[in-house]
């Protein structure tokens, strides 16, 4: 169920995870970005994480069969359709086409179970779950190779999703149909959670070494920094870009998160 919900919040770009909520995530003091419409990479390698979980589950579990309420079934299924067809089909808008039929198959589930489920279940072949599993991972891995500074093995963590085109609907409504995507600069954060999915310890050396020599590391220090600096963004982003550079969540050493970063350093 969180599967195929978070898989069908990606952001018109295939890389975050929309702010769909009106609340970022544990960065909390970036409470404007969800009405600029925000997306995240943190629950992009989160949802990767789930999916790896439930991968090794499987590879445990003696069933060949499952069952699943039928809502979360058909919903698995359709969202595996628009993938298979993102792949095989190439237009120059398959991002926004996915993002577009996603969201469509969501807001349909949420109103099919807005007042609960069927109660009905459908079966569902362990090797048919593995091949939506397997596409989901391809998904999102593709989407997270964008978020990637250019030539750095490091990530941009948060971004903004403008609409840059739509057509009008009824009155106040308007349906988006072309976005440009603005990083923001770059958070401790999301080299947390890249370097917690790091395939193994090379590629967690390349990410430590580029998060070492960028903004985030204070040499003086020689602590880690929860944003780099923010001067260049507007205060729409929230109230982090109020404050002070050096004071709460501007550039300060955050230590919860320097702690998060360091225990991933260390599972490696």
């Amino acid at each position: 169920c969180l599967l195929a919900n978070k898989l069908a919040s990606l952001d018109p770009f295939g890389v975050g995870i929309e702010m769909e909520a009106d609340k970022p995530n544990w960065f909390d003091s970036l409470n404007g970005l969800p009405g600029l419409l925000g997306s995240s990479i943190c629950e992009t390698f989160e949802l990767k994480r789930l999916i790896l979980i439930i991968k090794e589950a499987l590879d445990k579990a003696a069933t060949e069969k499952l069952s699943v309420t039928e809502e979360i079934y058909n919903f698995l299924i359709e969202l595996n359709n628009l993938i298979r067809d993102y792949f095989d089909n190439n237009p120059p808008e398959k991002d926004y086409l996915f993002w577009d039929k996603s969201h469509c198959l969501k807001e349909e589930y949420r109103h099919k179970t807005k007042l609960g489920f069927s109660g009905n279940e459908t079966p569902l072949e362990r090797a048919a779950l593995i091949d939506i599993l397997d596409n989901a991972l391809k998904k999102i891995d593709s989407g997270l190779s964008k978020a990637k500074e250019k030539n750095k093995d490091i990530y941009c963590a948060y971004f903004i999703n403008e609409a840059t085109e739509f057509e009008p609907l009824k009155s106040p409504y308007v349906r988006p149909v072309k976005f440009i995507q603005k990083k923001l600069p770059l958070f401790l954060e999301g080299q947390m959670h890249a370097i917690r999915l790091a395939k193994n310890t090379d590629a967690a050396r390349n990410l430590y070494k580029a998060t070492k020599t960028s903004l985030l590391y204070d040499k003086k220090l020689k602590m880690y920094k929860v944003t780099a600096p923010l001067a260049s963004m507007s205060e729409e982003i929230g109230r982090c870009r109020i404050f002070s550079p050096g004071w709460l969540e501007n550039e300060s050493v955050w230590l919860h998160m320097e702690y998060k970063y360091l225990l991933e350093l260390l599972k490696h």
